[in-house]
């Protein structure tokens, strides 16, 4: 929005030009994260406190027992913040935004709807359910991603100046088992004393 807006405002105001750079931009993201973070960031632990509130699994160590009653959604926050400081900072003109955000939600989805059946009935999704919705979340992504945005299908390897095999159609389920993994990576470190972080 204030991409788009500053856009309109350069050809009157040379100072609007900034906002064209990307690096510009980001650090404006990362400004506005910041503020955000410290407006709403102790009124959303209140809140949660108050309203959701997670159980431990029975089988972890006695450690981890104290962390009993944390409130917990607190992805909430965090993927409000990054959605808005999209639409603040970027061209959504591209259809590569709008895929970026589909992925962002659906996974916020996913794990919304597991921490509210672990808050309403101590028990989370299953993890086939939870699997099968990442599944279906990616190769929706993904597919979207290579049939709309056209991106690169080489895979560069390290090490190695002149093997860059083109993966084609490959590029689909090797995306979706990256996002599938990347999730459930996060998802097995969250909690674990800022593993994930």
């Amino acid at each position: 929005m204030l991409y788009h807006l500053a856009k309109y405002l350069q050809a009157d105001y040379s100072f609007f030009n900034l906002f064209k750079y990307v690096s510009v931009r980001v650090i404006s993201a990362l400004l506005t994260s910041i503020l955000f973070s410290f407006l709403f960031g102790d009124w959303f632990i209140r809140f949660s406190s108050r309203k959701y509130r997670s159980k431990v699994r029975d089988w972890l160590p006695e450690s981890h027992l104290k962390k009993n009653d944390t409130p917990t959604m607190g992805g909430l926050l965090v993927v409000m913040i990054v959605a808005i400081n999209t639409f603040l900072w970027n061209n959504l003109e591209k259809i590569n935004i709008w895929i970026f955000l589909f992925c962002l939600f659906g996974f916020a989805a996913i794990g919304f709807l597991d921490d509210y059946k672990k808050i309403k009935k101590n028990k989370g999704i299953s993890a086939r359910l939870k699997f099968g919705l990442q599944i279906l979340v990616s190769l929706s992504v993904v597919s979207l991603w290579y049939f709309l945005c056209d991106p690169p299908t080489t895979l560069c390897i390290p090490f190695f100046k002149n093997l860059s095999p083109n993966l084609f159609w490959m590029l689909i389920p090797w995306g979706v088992f990256v996002l599938v993994s990347t999730s459930n990576a996060v998802n097995l470190t969250d909690g674990l004393d800022g593993l994930a972080a």
